[in-house]
């Protein structure tokens, strides 16, 4: 089972989520190019990350693996799943969307592109403004602890890998091909999460032929974060219903 992270995130969020499922499959958590541990050439567009995705499964000789996404992890799947949907038994989409800002115009879309790389001092974001960033994304009574690990999380954010993500990011659309996406998928939305509104998740998982929308009271756009516990039994259920239909392959010595 993988774990991809979103846009301000790496790795590491999902790990005490994926160390809670090991007794029901084998979790692997990955950083995204030019995210964590990981780097490469900059990325143009949602198809790039697809690409890594589905050389990681070759590079593993996985044949269909059930996938977990997170926002722009949740559209990174999308866009794998549209490309090769024989590569995934079941997905997960945590505050995941099927279209990225689609609707704006190129003038709309540089001023938003604007107000993103202002977050970054140089090369790093600023202690008060990964903080502030922290606040808008996470439901107002989140923990405190989700809140000092996310500000931390937005400190750490590689200036080139978000900005790349959020520019192939902007005006990515995938509504339309979501009826051809016939594998089992499990939606999750905080009913306070500002980024992924439940609207959008609810238009998801009608368009697709075989979802399930669970809607998390009072929790925000970091379910994995803010309610790590209901995240575990989530996809632990799912996992149950659906890991049959994942590879069983052996990853001693392979993971990178």
């Amino acid at each position: 089972m993988l774990f991809l992270h979103g846009i301000g995130g790496h790795s590491g969020q999902w790990s005490p989520i994926a160390d809670g499922l090991t007794t029901r499959a084998t979790t692997l958590c990955w950083d995204a190019r030019n995210y964590g541990g990981s780097h490469g050439p900059t990325v143009a567009g949602m198809a790039d990350f697809a690409d890594d995705l589905l050389a990681l499964l070759d590079l593993l000789d996985l044949e269909r693996v059930i996938a977990v996404g997170h926002s722009m992890g949740g559209r990174i799947l999308i866009e794998a799943a549209c490309r090769a949907p024989e590569r995934f038994a079941g997905l997960v989409l945590s505050g995941a969307q099927a279209a990225h800002l689609a609707h704006m115009t190129e003038a709309e879309r540089e001023i938003y592109l604007g107000r993103r790389r202002a977050m970054f001092d140089g090369e790093t974001v600023t202690p008060e403004i990964a903080a502030r960033v922290a606040d808008s994304v996470l439901a107002p009574d989140a923990p405190e602890a989700a809140r000092t690990a996310l500000s931390a999380d937005f400190q750490a954010l590689r200036r080139d890998g978000y900005l790349s993500a959020l520019n192939g990011s902007i005006g990515w659309d995938r509504r339309g091909d979501l009826p051809a996406l016939t594998m089992p998928v499990a939606l999750v939305t905080g009913t306070h999460d500002s980024v992924c509104p439940p609207s959008e998740s609810r238009a998801i998982a009608e368009a697709l032929p075989d979802a399930r929308l669970t809607l998390l009271d009072g929790i925000g756009h970091m379910p994995q974060l803010e309610a790590p516990e209901a995240c575990i039994r989530l996809i632990d259920d799912f996992l149950a219903r659906h890991a049959s239909g994942a590879s069983t392959t052996d990853l001693s010595g392979k993971a990178p």
